[in-house]
């Protein structure tokens, strides 16, 4: 199955995730606000994100021309692209971006 298809299951959720998450991924700042958000002690996800975080800083980082090959190269490790957008925890409340 080609990625596009295994994509269009995805929930919008998931996909703002991905796609919000690498533009702040992008900068310096924006990758410290979401880490520091992540990692917060009241965070109610931030187990599963230390859990996951190699894999979340993978997905982000990567760029999104190559999602494809990336995909194929999760999928070599027990992964895929879409179960790896499920562990990108979601943002509650609000970061100060200031």
């Amino acid at each position: 199955m080609i990625l596009a298809e295994k994509l269009k299951y995805l929930s919008y959720d998931d996909l703002a995730k991905l796609e919000y998450g690498r533009l702040l991924w992008k900068s310096a700042r924006g990758k410290t606000l979401l880490l520091n958000h992540w990692l917060h002690p009241e965070h109610p996800h931030r187990e599963r994100f230390i859990e996951f975080q190699p894999i979340i800083e993978r997905v982000l980082s990567a760029d999104p021309k190559n999602d494809e090959y990336l995909d194929q190269e999760l999928e070599k490790e027990g992964w895929s692209l879409r179960a790896a957008l499920r562990e990108i925890p979601p943002i509650i409340g609000r970061i100060p971006f200031r």
